[in-house]
């Protein structure tokens, strides 16, 4: 498919209308210029093709799984002006930001730009999900980011496996039990000063025999 870059891209008589839409999984790559490369990205797409911008979303701290993306209400609006055919053209810098499938029901978003002929301007590729050549090749990438994540998933999950056999904390401190801390420096758990719950805790159950344990909780 023709690049979106080139000054001399083939423009409509009709200004396009354009939904952009940034994305970023986590708080962190929101403040770490993650959203901005984006804004930048979009910006440039939009002024090649002589887009005409009616609506712009920004998703922060939301996973392109299912589940995330697909339940934002941000994206369900756009999905709504999609479906209803207020926009021509959906801008993201890559299709991973719109989805990362990662079952097949999940490839059920793509279905609003086939029904719709709604185009998808990512990065450097125009998709037309309604046209053969852009089924299979949207439908290829999708499918492809989808397994990219499952992938980097799986590297996460065996690399915490890993620590956990070494006898080192995974994960965030707010996965410990009460009354448990872990020095990250010394790589040493500790009992905190919370743990005194926990003695009284069951001080209670085996002491007092209280048995109900929104009373102990209490």
């Amino acid at each position: 498919m023709p690049s979106l870059y080139p000054e001399t891209a083939f423009r409509p008589e009709r200004r396009l209308r354009a939904a952009r839409l940034v994305r970023v999984s986590t708080q962190d790559q929101a403040t770490d210029g993650g959203l901005q490369s984006q804004y930048d990205v979009t910006d440039r797409i939009i002024a090649v093709n002589g887009y005409e911008l009616v609506a712009s979303f920004e998703l922060i701290d939301i996973s392109g799984a299912e589940g995330g993306t697909s339940e934002a209400p941000e994206f369900q609006r756009l999905l709504e002006m999609v479906e209803k055919r207020e926009v021509d053209v959906v801008v993201a810098r890559e299709l991973s930001r719109i989805g990362r499938p990662d079952s097949m029901s999940a490839m059920r978003v793509w279905d609003f730009f086939r029904k719709s002929g709604c185009l998808i301007a990512a990065g450097d590729l125009s998709i037309d999900f309604s046209s053969p050549d852009g089924f299979l090749t949207g439908g290829l990438h999708a499918l492809l980011a989808g397994w990219d994540r499952m992938a980097l998933l799986r590297r996460m999950m065996a690399s915490k496996e890993s620590k956990r056999r070494q006898g080192l904390l995974p994960s965030a401190d707010l996965t410990l039990p009460t009354g448990v801390s872990y020095n990250r420096e010394t790589n040493q758990y500790f009992y905190n000063d919370e743990v005194w719950k926990v003695v009284e805790a069951f001080r209670l159950i085996d002491e007092e025999a209280v048995r109900n344990l929104t009373e102990v909780g209490r």
